[in-house]
């Protein structure tokens, strides 16, 4: 009995496999020791963090994938009360790491320039706390495990995982909480320019690389190599280039980026004619039919109402409609007066 009890809580105290169904999760190394140390740096509220841990072994046992944390918790405490502190956790997470961020606007200081496209504006993602992954980003706290377990892979395995990342975009419905860049621009969507205060290698294995001299000491994780630098962390709105120039814009009144963008765009959108061909004139011809044709209608309908209305409420025009088709048609008309003269008797 001792030894039943003993083998199911080794079991618990192992890694559910629904965190090691992706490749690419960021738990698939936690335990419930680890989990549970890195929850607070997603659930501040203490009753919050008791609740999630009752339930670790519905957590161990459920059949869904779970990427994150924040799924973790939704797979806890169940679709009402887990989804809202499951988004609650997202944000916490996105605040703190800007928060904990390093400055860039120190010039003394070496950094590391990337690049990424996307197909929102500058306002939406400024809306957004900056570029996350589809599952948000993961913690500071829960960043330091992942790195130091990164770190302690055999280089195969790390280049395992960096060749999985690149084969092939993650879904939304994967929630993978990272966010990549490169080191080149990129020519989809919008382009936008990171400026990180520490220098990244774009080494041929990967590394993990991170703002101080230790793991523990760093607030910004990034996973880089093969010319491609992954955030751990996020990236927060003061290290994207594009925003800063819509913080200006705003101070001094000037319009900003998307409504440059929508005008442009109308520009863009707007037909250019080339005079002197025939597509140009068939063009031309084909827009003016489009244009006369209802307008043709409508007079047409117009002249069937005015005839009706003169015929019978002006009896007048009716004769001088007569009088102007007898000047037309002299013959016929004599022909109808005449059997208009002949009254038969009653």
């Amino acid at each position: 009995m001792e030894n039943a009890v003993k083998n199911t809580d080794d079991t618990l105290n192992s890694i559910p496999k629904s965190f090691k169904d992706n490749p690419k999760s960021s738990v698939n190394f936690m335990t419930k020791e680890i989990f549970e140390e890195i929850l607070p740096s997603y659930l501040p509220n203490k009753q919050d963090q008791l609740d999630v841990m009752d339930k670790w072994e519905k957590i161990h046992k459920s059949k869904m994938e779970i990427n994150t944390v924040p799924m973790a918790i939704r797979a806890a405490l169940g679709p009402k009360r887990g989804e809202k502190l499951k988004q609650e956790a997202i944000e916490f997470v996105k605040s703190e790491n800007e928060k904990n961020a390093p400055d860039n606007k120190d010039t003394q200081t070496k950094s590391t320039t990337l690049h990424r496209a996307d197909n929102r504006s500058p306002e939406q993602i400024k809306q957004t706390g900056g570029f996350h992954g589809w599952g948000g980003s993961i913690s500071i706290e829960h960043a330091k495990k992942w790195a130091k377990n990164f770190e302690a892979k055999q280089q195969m395995d790390k280049n395992q995982f960096l060749q999985t990342w690149k084969a092939q975009t993650s879904s939304r419905n994967e929630e993978i909480p990272y966010v990549a860049t490169g080191w080149e621009a990129q020519k989809a969507g919008e382009e936008y320019t990171i400026k990180v205060p520490f220098e990244i290698g774009n080494p041929n294995e990967p590394a993990v690389f991170y703002n101080s001299d230790s793991i523990e000491s760093s607030t910004v994780f990034i996973l880089a190599g093969r010319d491609e630098a992954v955030f751990l962390t996020g990236i927060p709105n003061k290290y994207i280039n594009n925003q800063l120039e819509i913080d200006k814009e705003q101070e001094i009144g000037a319009p900003s980026v998307s409504t440059k963008q929508e005008k442009t765009s109308e520009t863009a959108q707007k037909p250019t004619e080339v005079i002197g061909t025939s597509t140009h004139n068939e063009q031309k011809a084909t827009e003016q039919k489009n244009v006369q044709a209802p307008t043709k209608h409508k007079r047409t309908h117009s002249k069937k109402m005015s005839d009706l209305l003169s015929r019978f409420d002006k009896p007048q025009n009716q004769f001088e409609s007569s009088n102007q088709k007898e000047q037309q048609h002299p013959d016929i008309n004599k022909k109808q007066n005449e059997k208009a003269k002949y009254v038969p008797k009653q």
